[in-house]
């Protein structure tokens, strides 16, 4: 059972009410008050960091459409920063001719084991002057997939093609291609990937 903070003024009242016909009331409202309100203090505090930190467990390893955009049309130094305080970390790099690769990766840990949930490619190719970019998303969170497709009718795209398990979704010039696939486990079972395509 939960109190409100308005049941603690219910208390002050009872308490005012019972203490009234002594002579200590003065006194002893004053310090029951003080009590009551301290502890009430405390408790918005409490509940401010409880809120603050579900916050930050709940939504800081994740990406949404919009952040998926800023990244793409970033430079690596701004990508990499959003990255990072999205929990992201960068987990391999491979530089060639003309090209780099970088993949980032968020676990989460689910019954005491690491998991790995959630991953970002991006590969950066350049010729001459022009970059182009192209970056590929990965969840294995079923309600992450839902959200997401949410966030691309919310922000605008439309579905344009479906094939299997392929859609496209269009905005302006802008496409976004979500495929979903199961992928093998080493010495597991197969797990399902949702997975996001988009690039510039």
């Amino acid at each position: 059972m939960y109190l409100r903070f308005s049941d603690y003024k219910d208390s002050i009242r009872s308490i005012s009410i019972l203490l009234r016909g002594t002579k200590q009331f003065n006194k002893s409202y004053a310090v029951i008050t003080r009590q009551i309100q301290l502890v009430c203090r405390c408790m918005k505090i409490f509940f401010s960091i409880a809120l603050c930190f579900c916050l930050q467990s709940s939504f800081g390893q994740k990406l949404g459409i919009t952040s998926l955009e800023t990244i793409l049309h970033s430079s690596f130094a701004t990508a990499d920063s959003l990255l990072k305080k999205a929990k992201f970390k960068l987990a391999d790099k491979e530089t060639g001719k003309g090209y780099h690769n970088y993949y980032y990766t968020s676990y989460e840990k689910v019954d005491s084991v690491k998991q790995l949930l959630r991953s970002l490619s991006i590969m950066d190719v350049y010729d001459g002057p022009d970059t182009s970019r192209l970056m590929l998303y990965r969840t294995y969170n079923k309600n992450d997939q839902e959200e997401m497709k949410r966030q691309l009718i919310a922000n605008g795209y439309e579905l344009f093609k479906r094939s299997a398990n392929d859609f496209v979704y269009k905005k302006e010039n802008y496409s976004i291609t979500n495929k979903i696939s199961e992928k093998n486990v080493p010495g597991g079972k197969p797990v399902t990937a949702y997975e996001f395509e988009l690039g510039r």
